[in-house]
């Protein structure tokens, strides 16, 4: 081998962990600008984080089309150095873009063509959608979707049409299938008696309405907005979170929640969306919360100008709290049972508390006082169920070993 030869060799040897070096390095800048290009189509800013999984990968594309060529495109042919760029969504819609290595190319691509470009923002003219509350003027639907959040279209209809522009004199973009996801992005406007949203759909960005006169044409997926209706379907409309699990939960009344933890708490919350209260006042339990027991007793039937809600717990050790639910205190705390509180009940009127124990013991309790009243003990097992009747002069028992008693109350 001549030294020229040996000198070219060498060099090549030198060049070549550099070349793979480079080859490796995340393209940062160009992911950057393929996000910026994202973000301004979807309407909203997206960051990596808000990505399922993202990939890119080095590739040499026969021209300056970057492998995706618009069906009427020119291109120059040289061999050109870029990178394929996927972006996932959460919801599983993956956007393909192109970007040459100089950043002055990004395309996205859709089905192996350029998709289409964001439509312009029509100057509204008379009579035009416009952006509006909807909730406001009755001559629309109330809405249900919102922005940020998704929905589908309704299973039992007919397939939506995505639109360039909140009208239907919009160009349609694509049908959207019955049951199929969208992402709700902007909006809303109102036009033509109808709410038009902007949302994405696959590679598509567009209007959709979600409805006209009675009919729904798409409809919020997973939490719903407070208030709106079910849509056929069980919706959530409040969420309550403490560190310690739930162990029972019941109505108060038709606005408060109470719920009892492992951790001995008992707390209030508002039906309607209050943020989380302090436990109420006075010791906890020094076990979890096995029972509670509610009541709101109805005034008028029983010839009183008001009557107040009653509230109370039981524990794995056999303990019962009495609260008011409205001061949020505690009235009285009684060793009850000689083992965990199975279940209890209040008569109709709030003045009595029955409590059913592991212990195979019913008792009866002043609601207003935590005085025992009655005990029962004639159950081979565990009681574990216990109701009054509407009149509130006696009382069903069910125990473990399938036995249904009815007891006739003490006269007080």
């Amino acid at each position: 081998m001549s030294r020229r030869s040996l000198a070219l060799v060498v060099l090549l040897a030198l060049l070549i962990p550099v070349a793979l070096t480079q080859a490796q390095e995340e393209p940062t800048e160009l992911i950057d600008q393929a996000l910026a290009n994202l973000s301004a189509r979807l309407g909203s800013e997206v960051t990596l984080t808000d990505l399922k999984a993202w990939t890119w990968a080095e590739q040499f594309f026969a021209d300056t089309s970057l492998g995706c060529p618009a069906p009427d495109g020119v291109y120059s042919q040289v061999q050109t150095r870029g990178f394929q760029i996927l972006f996932t969504t959460y919801d599983d819609v993956e956007y393909d873009y192109r970007v040459s290595a100089d950043g002055q190319i990004v395309v996205l691509c859709a089905e192996g063509r350029p998709a289409e470009a964001l439509p312009p923002t029509p100057t509204p003219g008379p009579g035009d959608p416009v952006p509006c509350d909807p909730a406001a003027d009755p001559t629309y639907l109330a809405p249900r979707v919102e922005v940020g959040k998704e929905a589908r279209v309704t299973r039992d209809g007919l397939p939506s049409n995505l639109r360039s522009a909140p009208a239907t004199t919009g160009e349609l973009l694509v049908q959207i299938p019955p049951g199929a996801r969208l992402s709700v992005v902007g909006g809303p406007q109102c036009g033509e008696e109808m709410v038009w949203w902007q949302a994405t759909y696959g590679s598509f960005t567009g209007w959709v309405a979600e409805g006209q006169d009675a009919d729904y044409y798409i409809e919020p997926l997973g939490p719903a907005p407070l208030g709106a209706a079910n849509a056929g379907e069980m919706a959530r409309l409040n969420a309550f979170q403490h560190d310690s699990p739930v162990t029972v939960v019941l109505f108060v009344t038709d606005g408060q929640i109470a719920a009892g933890y492992e951790d001995g708490t008992v707390r209030l919350w508002d039906a309607a969306g209050a943020a989380e209260q302090a436990p109420l006042a006075g010791e906890p339990h020094a076990a979890a919360v096995t029972a509670l027991a509610a009541i709101q007793p109805d005034a008028a039937a029983l010839g009183l100008t008001e009557a107040q809600p009653r509230l109370a717990s039981g524990d794995a050790a056999g303990t019962v709290i009495f609260w008011d639910p409205v001061a949020q205190a505690q009235l009285a705390t009684v060793a009850a049972h000689s083992d965990a509180i199975i279940s209890m009940a209040f008569s109709v009127d709030g003045t009595l508390l029955a409590t059913a124990g592991a212990d195979g013991a019913v008792k009866l309790w002043n609601a207003a006082t935590g005085a025992e009243i009655a005990v029962i003990t004639q159950f081979s097992g565990a009681v574990t169920s216990l109701a009054f009747n509407a009149q509130g002069d006696l009382l069903t028992t069910g125990s473990a070993d399938g036995g249904v008693w009815v007891w006739g109350l003490p006269a007080q």
